[in-house]
């Protein structure tokens, strides 16, 4: 049940942007009181996938960013600073998340919803750092897709520069808005600029793209459906 639950989830994040509404796929098999505590909850492990996509983007992106642009010392010392400051209030801001039952209980509001948003008073930081940790699993499960795949067909970069494009790739797909069956094109764009300054070749790259995308959205939305 848990499992069509999250099949259900990708089918109907399919057609909406940026995949925003795969946690109203997983709830229909909730119990109508626990729907809205269950969307909730998902929104935390949502916003773990999404917090971790860029710590791992902005991460590599201090490492690439003089191989990209071409910029003074100086100047490249200031980016790197303001990226590793986004990094902590990123990570921060995802953190204090279910902290935010006391500002909503603080607002003149009378609501049903108001209480059900308790439900994160439920979420020790042993349990935010659980889900975190099951994003990064999950993480490392596509960088993986990616590493095995490209040697397949003939590329094989080390494998910290593969897990550092992979890293700047994630981020960027996921920065620009789109839907499931229009970000084929983005995700084929992104990486043709990425890979392809590595020495990928195009070929390759197109098809490791459209290899990864039916994986990980088009099969599984199709079961889903």
């Amino acid at each position: 049940r848990a499992m069509r639950a999250v099949f259900n989830g990708i089918t109907v994040s399919f057609f909406t942007p940026n995949r925003s509404g795969e946690f109203a796929g997983r709830i229909i098999y909730l119990h109508p009181d626990n729907r809205v505590k269950g969307a909730l909850l998902s929104l935390l492990g949502s916003t773990s996938q999404l917090l971790l996509t860029f710590q791992a983007g902005l991460v590599a992106l201090l490492f690439y960013l003089p191989l990209f642009l071409e910029m003074e010392t100086q100047v490249l010392f200031f980016w790197r600073v303001l990226i590793v400051l986004i990094i902590v209030l990123l990570s921060i801001g995802w953190w204090k998340l279910p902290r935010l039952v006391k500002w909503i209980d603080a607002m003149n509001i009378r609501s049903a919803w108001k209480e059900k948003v308790h439900v994160w008073d439920l979420c020790s930081n042993g349990d935010l750092l659980f889900v975190w940790s099951m994003s990064f699993f999950r993480y490392v499960v596509f960088t993986l897709q990616q590493l095995l795949l490209y040697k397949m067909l003939g590329f094989h970069p080390p494998v910290l520069e593969m897990a550092g494009l992979s890293a700047l790739s994630f981020m960027l797909i996921t920065a620009i808005p789109s839907i499931a069956l229009g970000e084929l094109g983005i995700r084929g764009s992104v990486n043709l600029a990425i890979f392809g300054f590595a020495g990928a070749l195009s070929s390759s790259i197109l098809l490791v793209t459209f290899s990864i995308w039916c994986i990980n959205l088009a099969f599984p939305a199709i079961m889903g459906a």
